[in-house]
């Protein structure tokens, strides 16, 4: 009740004091690590940053188109990759692939 008689100005007046302290903890705020800005998603990256390989083949496009859509020669090809080379285990189910788009 002994802030009505006082004018407005001095009632919500801030000290320097407080202005430093609420700075000082709004820069803490903002300095904080955030946990989802590190985080990384599962989706094809489509940066330029990304990972870019073109691998070369010596065979004419004609061999290497047959090779990607036909599902005997595909399944050799599966077999010979650095991924069954390396041992990793792909499943039992056979390779299933076709010329067909869609």
């Amino acid at each position: 009740m002994e802030n009505q008689h006082l004018p407005a100005a001095t009632v919500c007046r801030l000290t320097r004091r407080q202005v430093i302290s609420g700075g000082a903890i709004l820069g803490g705020f903002a300095l904080t690590a955030r946990p989802g800005w590190g985080r990384t998603t599962e989706e094809i990256s489509r940066d330029a940053e990304a990972i870019h390989q073109e691998p070369v083949f010596k065979a004419a496009r004609a061999r290497v188109y047959a090779a990607l859509t036909d599902a005997a020669q595909f399944n050799k090809v599966v077999l010979l990759s650095a991924a069954m080379q390396s041992g990793m285990k792909l499943g039992n189910n056979p390779t299933e692939i076709t010329a067909v788009a869609g």
